[in-house]
Protein backbone atom coordinates (compact mmCIF):
# COMPACT_ATOMS: atom_id res chain seq x y z
CA UNK A 1 0.00 0.00 0.00
CA UNK A 2 2.71 2.34 1.02
CA UNK A 3 5.92 0.92 -0.50
CA UNK A 4 5.40 -1.03 -3.62
CA UNK A 5 6.62 1.51 -6.33
CA UNK A 6 9.71 2.44 -3.36
CA UNK A 7 11.24 -1.06 -3.81
CA UNK A 8 11.34 -5.03 -3.98
CA UNK A 9 11.30 -7.60 -1.67
CA UNK A 10 9.29 -11.30 -0.93
CA UNK A 11 6.91 -12.76 1.24
CA UNK A 12 9.34 -14.76 3.64
CA UNK A 13 8.46 -17.68 4.18
CA UNK A 14 10.20 -17.85 7.66
CA UNK A 15 12.16 -16.14 9.70
CA UNK A 16 11.62 -12.68 11.34
CA UNK A 17 12.62 -10.34 8.69
CA UNK A 18 11.75 -9.10 5.42
CA UNK A 19 14.37 -8.11 2.89
CA UNK A 20 13.63 -4.92 0.82
CA UNK A 21 15.75 -3.80 -2.17
CA UNK A 22 15.50 -0.13 -3.25
CA UNK A 23 16.80 2.15 -6.15
CA UNK A 24 20.71 1.45 -6.97
CA UNK A 25 21.23 5.27 -6.21
CA UNK A 26 19.80 4.96 -2.48
CA UNK A 27 22.00 4.09 0.50
CA UNK A 28 20.12 2.72 3.46
CA UNK A 29 23.03 4.07 5.72
CA UNK A 30 22.90 7.42 4.87
CA UNK A 31 18.84 7.69 5.23
CA UNK A 32 18.60 5.45 8.66
CA UNK A 33 19.01 8.53 10.79
CA UNK A 34 16.31 10.25 8.69
CA UNK A 35 14.05 7.03 10.01
CA UNK A 36 15.26 6.73 13.16
CA UNK A 37 13.90 10.81 13.09
CA UNK A 38 10.58 9.14 12.14
CA UNK A 39 10.75 6.67 14.82
CA UNK A 40 10.94 3.50 12.55
CA UNK A 41 14.25 1.40 12.33
CA UNK A 42 15.80 -0.55 9.87
CA UNK A 43 19.16 -2.52 9.43
CA UNK A 44 21.13 -1.31 6.19
CA UNK A 45 21.58 -3.86 3.52
CA UNK A 46 25.48 -3.16 3.50
CA UNK A 47 26.47 -4.72 6.66
CA UNK A 48 25.34 -8.20 5.23
CA UNK A 49 27.47 -8.34 1.70
CA UNK A 50 31.15 -9.20 2.12
CA UNK A 51 31.95 -5.85 0.32
CA UNK A 52 29.14 -3.20 1.72
CA UNK A 53 28.03 -3.19 -1.86
CA UNK A 54 24.38 -4.11 -0.94
CA UNK A 55 23.98 -0.17 0.09
CA UNK A 56 20.54 0.05 -1.65
CA UNK A 57 18.88 -2.49 0.61
CA UNK A 58 17.57 -2.80 4.25
CA UNK A 59 16.39 -5.19 6.45
CA UNK A 60 12.95 -4.89 8.19
CA UNK A 61 11.84 -7.13 11.57
CA UNK A 62 8.17 -7.82 11.92
CA UNK A 63 8.42 -10.25 15.00
CA UNK A 64 6.44 -9.07 17.66
CA UNK A 65 4.61 -6.15 16.23
CA UNK A 66 0.96 -5.72 15.67
CA UNK A 67 -0.44 -5.71 12.23
CA UNK A 68 -1.26 -1.95 12.80
CA UNK A 69 2.43 -0.68 14.23
CA UNK A 70 4.22 -2.67 11.34
CA UNK A 71 2.15 -0.44 8.68
CA UNK A 72 2.24 2.57 10.43
CA UNK A 73 6.27 2.18 10.14
CA UNK A 74 6.18 1.11 6.72
CA UNK A 75 4.20 4.26 5.72
CA UNK A 76 7.03 6.31 7.92
CA UNK A 77 9.67 4.45 6.10
CA UNK A 78 7.98 5.43 2.69
CA UNK A 79 7.73 8.88 3.65
CA UNK A 80 11.45 8.78 4.38
CA UNK A 81 12.46 7.24 1.42
CA UNK A 82 10.19 9.40 -1.34
CA UNK A 83 12.05 12.49 0.36
CA UNK A 84 15.69 11.24 -0.30
CA UNK A 85 13.92 10.39 -3.79
CA UNK A 86 12.98 13.59 -4.12
CA UNK A 87 16.35 15.05 -3.68
CA UNK A 88 18.27 13.19 -6.45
Amino acid sequence: EHFSDLGRWSRPEGGVFVWVSLQADLDTAELFHKAIEKRVAYIPGGVFSVDGATRNALRLNFSNVKPQAIQEGVARLAGVVREALDAL
